[in-house]
């Protein structure tokens, strides 16, 4: 299912950039964008973690490693 959507937000990303490449001005902004197009996609899903902390299923970038413990 997820490689479902994630494929649509990759196919909708295709279209957007075909019909209007100036909307990107670097590599960065198409990440970004495709970063939203998944959330979307997925209905901004999230898990909660044994601590009862929140967190997104999907990230634009994952973690250090002086950040993982």
């Amino acid at each position: 299912m997820i490689l479902k959507q994630v494929k649509r937000a990759l196919v909708r990303l295709r279209q957007e950039f075909s019909q209007a490449p100036t909307l990107f001005f670097t590599e960065h902004d198409l990440a970004s964008r495709l970063y939203h197009l998944v959330q979307e996609e997925i209905d901004y899903a999230w898990v909660e973690a044994a601590d009862g902390t929140i967190h997104y299923l999907v990230h634009h970038e994952y973690p250090t490693p002086f950040r993982v413990t």
